[in-house]
């Protein structure tokens, strides 16, 4: 600095030997030396701030390069002690080499990456495309809270993927209950069309669902087409029907009535109900025929 090269040329001219002169050249030079590089290291601070190494680097180790900086920042706004010792410097500098080899964030990065991979193939809910996908975007993640993010969307969609996978595996006990069973035909199609689909996206093979809400969708589709079949209700109301329907009989005698009625009430599904009631109108009908021959 200019103090500096003033107290020089002060001490230089009250040397009393060329020795003396020598030394304090010798002395300069090396101070001068040493803020060169001092502020060759402070003037790369943004390449490092701006690199792998700093960025994924745990924030102790940023903050020991940072402070070093910030030292040698200090010597260099405030040098104006022309005694200033070229030791002091070089140590400084040495801190900051240090800290600098210290930042190994692109060693961090890699490993998060390799270990988020191996949890990736422990998400057994995802199907293998799936499972690729998100590898390849952990890959490609130039940060560590990319990858932890990343790690995250992925526990959240194996999650998803399980409850769908949960709910299509109650598909034959729906499909075998009287509330499939004896709904009508566009309600049992909405039903078996949601749980395709959710098979379709459970067995991809390629262009795979990453959006969680995608597969919370198609489980709530399922889970509408379930809350949609009222077969039991329709039964029951078939029964109903055809037992007001006896009564109306009138050929029938009580005993006819109950023996139907007793296999209406057991009816498993609508279409035994149906069968039961034109068995009776049948036997009604020839019933009728009977009391007419007889009143001849």
């Amino acid at each position: 600095t200019d103090a500096q090269r003033e107290k020089l040329k002060e001490q230089i001219n009250n040397s009393d030997s060329r020795e003396d002169i020598k030394q304090k050249i010798e002395q300069a030079k090396a101070l001068n030396n040493a803020m060169e590089q001092l502020k060759n290291e402070v003037g790369h601070k943004d390449n490092v701030h701006s690199s792998g190494n700093y960025l994924n680097e745990d924030p102790d180790k940023k903050k020991a390069y940072d402070d070093a900086i910030k030292r040698a920042e200090d010597i260099i706004k405030n040098s104006t002690d022309p005694n200033l010792n070229p030791h002091d410097i070089t140590n400084v500098l040495n801190q900051i080499n240090q800290a600098k080899d210290n930042l190994h964030g692109d060693d961090l990065l890699q490993h998060q990456k390799d270990t988020s991979n191996q949890s990736i193939d422990n998400l057994n809910h995802l199907n293998q495309p799936q499972k690729d996908a998100l590898k390849q975007a952990i890959n490609d993640a130039t940060s560590r809270e990319q990858v932890a993010e990343k790690i995250k969307e992925a526990q959240a969609l194996d999650e998803a993927m399980k409850q769908l996978e949960d709910q299509v595996s109650k598909d034959p006990s729906i499909t075998s209950g009287s509330p499939f069973i004896n709904e009508d035909s566009d309600k049992q199609k909405a039903y078996n069309d949601a749980v395709q689909a959710a098979k379709d996206l459970i067995n991809q093979t390629s262009n795979p669902t990453l959006d969680k809400q995608k597969v919370e969708e198609a489980l709530h589709n399922i889970q509408n087409a379930v809350n949609d079949l009222h077969g039991d209700d329709k039964l029951n109301q078939s029964k109903q029907d055809a037992n007001d329907q006896l009564t109306h009989l009138n050929n029938l005698t009580e005993e006819q009535k109950n023996h139907f009625k007793t296999l209406i009430d057991d009816a498993e599904t609508r279409g035994d109900v149906n069968k039961q009631v034109a068995l009776a109108k049948r036997l009604d009908d020839d019933m009728g025929i009977i009391k007419g021959l007889i009143g001849e």
